[in-house]
């Protein structure tokens, strides 16, 4: 998905994409700001900048910035994918969106690397159903909702690597219907 642009008063439905977004993020890149699976967008336009299809985040880094599997402002109908292989990852990681709602449900897969946090849901961006699979890596803290969001239903599944805290609902705010943690490591 795209950005949109600055006069948005009649052209409500730009920078759409419909389709998958993939992103791959290895090497020694150098990021100062965030990583969105999905657009941009602008605030008060639903449509601007909307990704309808899914979006897949692979980190296999060491990053010092916030990913997010959906978008900035922007929304995303369709299921976000997160999957982290490698690296230190020093900043939050969120399946959902930054302010952008998911429309659909969001995965994270910790397969390696060290976390301090990651959310399966938005950073204040609610999703519909978020889920969290550590197979291996260490993380210090997994919240399976969202930071100040609200998520449906939470799953976390532990059947590798290690978690200090594992919080079922959300952090700061934000509803949780029903909450599943499964450990099987």
């Amino acid at each position: 998905a795209g950005c949109g642009y600055d006069d948005y008063s009649n052209k409500t439905d730009l920078a759409q994409l419909e389709g998958n977004s993939n992103i791959e993020i290895s090497g020694n890149p150098t990021i100062t700001g965030q990583v969105f699976g999905a657009g941009q967008g602008a605030s008060g336009y639903d449509n601007m900048a909307k990704l309808t299809g899914n979006s897949n985040v692979i980190i296999n880094t060491d990053l010092s910035t916030e990913v997010y599997g959906g978008g900035n402002i922007s929304q995303t109908v369709g299921k976000t994918n997160i999957d982290i292989r490698g690296g230190t990852h020093t900043a939050d990681i969120y399946g959902g969106g930054n302010v952008g709602i998911v429309n659909g449900d969001t995965n994270v897969d910790i397969n390696g690397g060290s976390q301090t946090r990651v959310f399966g849901g938005g950073n204040q961006a609610s999703v519909t159903n978020s889920v969290v699979n550590v197979n291996a890596g260490t993380t210090n803290e997994i919240y399976a909702g969202g930071n100040a969001a609200s998520v449906d239903t939470t799953k976390v599944y532990l059947q590798g690597g290690e978690a200090t805290t594992i919080y079922g609902g959300s952090n700061q705010t934000g509803t949780v219907q029903t909450s599943n943690i499964e450990t099987t490591s």
